[in-house]
C-alpha cells in the first residue's frame, strides 16, 4: 500500500508540474491594437467548414471575409495574433487552399501529399503574409523526429526557438511534411514532442526495474470441491495472493520509475522557458490562449496521453 501511495504522489506531481508547463509556458501578454482583438474574437465566432469540397455559400462568405481582414492588418498585428487563434485560422487556410489543389489537379489522387505541399505554398499567396514561427515550426518538428540527431542538439534546436514555434510544431504532419493539423487549443502538443524525446532517452540509458510475471485469476472456490474451506483451495488462494502483491509492488514501482523520469524531462522543458520575462502568476491578464475554454479540456486528454504508459494492471489467466 505504501508503495502505491508513492506511485499516486508521483502522478500527482506529475499532474501539477505538467499544469504548470502547460499553463505557463505561455509567458507573454502582448498589447493588441483592436483591429487584433475583433480578429481573433472573429476567429473564435466563425463555425463555417470550409475543410470540405463544396462549402456552403454563406461560409465561404464568411472565410473570405476573415481573409480579408487578415490582409487588412499591418505585420506587426498579424505576429501579435494569438499563436492557438492562428493555428485554427491557419488550418483552415491550408484545408481550404488543399481542397483548391485537389480541384484544379484531378491527375493527382486526393490523399496525395502534393495537395498538401500545394496549400501550404499557397497559404502564403493568400495570405500576403504568414508569420515566421510556421516555418520554424515545420523545421523544429522535423529536428525533434530524425533519429539521426542526437538529443542534445534537439534540445539545442528547441532552445534556439520561440513559443509560438514550439507550440504549431504540435501540427506537424510527418507523412504531409507541413504544418498539416490544428492543436485545437491544445498548446502542450509541441512541448509533449520534445519531452517524449528527452523521456524516451532517460529510460533507454536507465531502464525500469522489471516486474515479475503476472500472477493470473485468483482461484475460484467453485473449482474446489470443498469450496472456500478446501484446504487445497486456501493453499492455493494464499499462494495465488503473495504472488499477486508482490505484481503489485512491482508495478506501483515502475510507475514510480517512469513517472520520476518524465517528471525530469518536464522540468527540462520548463527550464528552458526562464529566458521569457513574465510568469503566470505576474501575468495580470493571461493571452486569450490561456483562457479558452478549449484549452482546459483539450490541455486534460494531453495531460492523460503524456502520462508514461506502463503494464496495464491486469490479472489474466495466461
Amino acid at each position: 500500500m505504501k508503495t502505491f501511495k508513492k506511485a499516486l504522489s508521483v502522478m500527482l506531481c506529475l499532474c501539477m508540474l505538467m499544469s504548470a508547463v502547460a499553463v505557463g509556458l505561455n509567458v507573454f501578454a502582448q498589447e493588441k491594437s483592436e483591429a487584433v482583438a475583433r480578429f481573433e474574437a472573429n476567429v473564435e465566432a466563425f463555425d463555417g467548414d470550409v475543410t470540405k469540397a463544396e462549402p456552403s455559400t454563406g461560409d465561404l462568405a464568411a472565410y473570405e471575409k476573415l481573409v480579408a481582414e487578415y490582409k487588412a492588418l499591418s505585420n506587426s498585428d498579424k505576429e501579435s495574433i494569438d499563436v492557438l487563434v492562428f493555428d485554427v485560422f491557419y488550418h483552415d487556410v491550408v484545408m481550404r487552399e488543399r481542397q483548391i489543389s485537389i480541384k484544379n489537379h484531378p491527375e493527382i489522387s486526393g490523399s496525395k501529399k502534393d495537395h498538401y505541399v500545394n496549400a501550404a505554398a499557397q497559404a502564403v499567396t493568400t495570405l500576403g503574409y504568414v508569420p515566421a514561427y510556421i516555418d520554424n515550426a515545420v523545421e523544429l518538428a522535423k529536428t525533434i523526429a530524425d533519429r539521426k540527431i542526437s538529443v542534445d542538439d534537439k534540445k539545442a534546436a528547441w532552445e534556439a526557438t520561440d513559443y509560438n514555434t514550439r507550440v504549431m510544431a504540435g501540427g506537424y504532419g510527418s507523412t504531409r511534411g507541413i504544418i498539416s493539423s490544428s492543436v485545437k487549443g491544445d498548446a502542450f502538443k509541441g512541448f509533449k514532442l520534445m519531452s517524449d524525446v528527452i523521456y524516451n532517452d532517460l529510460l533507454k540509458a536507465n531502464p525500469a526495474p522489471t516486474k515479475p510475471k503476472s500472477p493470473g485469476l485468483a482461484p475460484k472456490p467453485g473449482s474446489y470441491a470443498e469450496g472456500e474451506n478446501d484446504p487445497k483451495y486456501i493453499a492455493d488462494f494464499a499462494a495465488w495472493l503473495e504472488k499477486a502483491e508482490a505484481y503489485n509492488k512491482a508495478y506501483a514501482a515502475e510507475y514510480t520509475y517512469k513517472g520520476n523520469l518524465y517528471i525530469e524531462a518536464l522540468e527540462w522543458l520548463a527550464s528552458a522557458e526562464s529566458s521569457f520575462p513574465y510568469s503566470i502568476l505576474s501575468t495580470p491578464s493571461p493571452p486569450l490562449s490561456l483562457r479558452s475554454p478549449r484549452l482546459s479540456s483539450s490541455f486534460r486528454r494531453s495531460l492523460m496521453r503524456s502520462i508514461p504508459v506502463c503494464s496495464t494492471l491486469r490479472f489474466t489467466s495466461s
